[in-house]
């Protein structure tokens, strides 16, 4: 990483200009400086120690930033030539970096912070101090599906006049140099992806429900906001349910029963609408049921993590509970894998999560809901599994007066066993071989040696 200035056009900042403020990214207004910060992230695919095989399914990536100094924030346009993190200059780019689709792009997949706000505010809520994380999923997958790696460019946010300082990779504390966290698992891969009206899907529920509007019905909300204080200084919460229905079962799209869960990720959008960075929040699994015009009052005061209504431990946070840095306006990647092993393992039903808020936290974190206009903008769940087996499905049982036959379906190529009683509640005995299900997914079983009056049969792997 480096940084390039306006203001002094034939220097090379490979560690920042600024001592206080490491990398600074700063917008130019009329007459102002401007400074660029270029990053990138070599090598990230291949067959060697630590890289990531170029055939892998990436579930998340995200960057984390160490911000040494508040600001508005930045898109993060993908870098369209290479650069030389020691020797950039802003001359060497003929005036800095330009999103003219030659030096980098001319549209962002990443971003973070106050990108919205009034041109050349001075009062809109900045970043804090501190390391920040959010999504970059976009970009890493354009770079495996091809596109070549040269980094990004944070140019600043559009006359926004409040710049930023970034903690450089020559930082002499490893914890703050900028970090890219890569999650993936292996080609081929089952995976499932559940989101309000993405391939036919409209099973999705979200809801924020308000102590200061305990009666408000909030299901039909494009945008929520998670929050502590939402009037005045003292606790009156906002809290943001969420839920994907019908994920689970034998049906097209559906996750069988018992798979294994490798990763099941939540994809959040804060970036569409001002002032959506905040304090942020807990997700917490629900252990009661409920719908999405359900309010305050009806889910009783709104919804406790007491491990009646909700889990008491979260599952995963936003932000943390110093409520510094905020969680940014950015596209956002939560792991709840555990939650979803739990639904389909079925020791635990699937009613979504809660997100309450940080206590004494008074600056609300805004995210798109179900109802959001553009899909993108909507909550997304994906899941990635081995799937479970079949279900053993009995397609039909036919006598004659010598064999009794059955049909059934389930795991392609598995050998099942048939026990037969003579009444429903008796000793099933063990027939011999048993029926193996066929490619067509089919297997017959006949027993040949019926009792004469009525038989049940019971069919189970093994």
């Amino acid at each position: 990483d480096c940084e390039i200035q306006k203001n002094n056009p034939f220097t090379a900042f490979p560690t920042g200009g600024n001592n206080i403020s490491g990398l600074f990214v700063d917008f130019p207004l009329p007459g102002g400086n401007a400074n660029q910060v270029l990053m990138r992230f070599d090598n990230l695919f291949g067959n060697g120690q630590g890289q990531i095989p170029s055939n892998a399914i990436i579930v998340s990536a995200d960057l984390s930033l160490h911000l040494l100094d508040s600001g508005d924030g930045t898109p993060l346009y993908r870098m369209l030539m290479p650069f030389d993190e020691n020797n950039a200059t802003w001359d060497g780019f003929g005036g800095g970096v330009d999103p003219d689709n030659t030096e980098s792009r001319s549209t962002y997949d990443s971003v973070f912070g106050l990108i919205f706000a009034t041109s050349g505010s001075t009062n809109s809520p900045n970043t804090g101090v501190g390391t920040i994380t959010f999504s970059v999923l976009p970009d890493v997958k354009a770079w495996q599906n091809g596109g070549t790696n040269y980094g990004w460019v944070l140019p600043g946010s559009d006359l926004q006049n409040d710049g930023l300082g970034i903690s450089p990779g020559e930082s002499s504390n490893p914890n703050d140099r900028p970090k890219l966290r890569i999650s993936w698992v292996p080609a081929g891969t089952v995976s499932a992806t559940f989101r309000q009206g993405f391939n036919g899907y409209t099973s999705a529920q979200d809801t924020r429900i308000q102590a200061s509007t305990p009666d408000a019905d909030g299901s039909a909300l494009a945008s929520v906001f998670v929050d502590w204080a939402v009037t005045g200084p003292d606790e009156n919460d906002a809290q943001v349910l969420i839920k994907f229905e019908n994920i689970i079962g034998y049906g097209a799209g559906q996750i069988t029963p018992n798979s294994i869960i490798h990763a099941a990720v939540l994809d959040v959008n804060s970036t569409d609408f001002s002032n959506a960075m905040g304090d942020g929040g807990t997700f917490h699994s629900m252990l009661a049921p409920w719908d999405h015009t359900n309010t305050w009052n009806q889910l009783v005061n709104g919804v406790t993590a007491d491990d009646i209504e909700a889990v008491s431990a979260p599952t995963t946070i936003a932000g943390n509970a110093s409520l510094n840095p905020n969680i940014e306006a950015a596209f956002h990647v939560f792991d709840l894998t555990g939650d979803v092993q739990a639904w389909a393992s079925g020791t635990r039903p699937n009613y979504g999560w809660v997100i309450l808020p940080w206590p004494n936290g008074g600056d609300g974190w805004g995210l798109n809901t179900s109802d959001a206009a553009t899909e993108i903008q909507r909550p997304q769940l994906r899941v990635y599994y081995t799937p479970g087996p079949a279900a053993i499905i009995i397609q039909s049982i036919t006598r004659t007066a010598t064999t009794v036959t059955i049909r059934f379906s389930g795991e392609i190529g598995t050998t099942y066993t048939v026990r037969r009683a003579g009444t429903v509640d008796g000793t099933y005995v063990g027939l011999i071989p048993g029926a193996t299900v066929q490619p067509d997914g089919i297997a017959t079983f006949t027993d040949n040696s019926p009792p004469a009056g009525a038989a049940f049969y019971r069919i189970s792997n093994p």
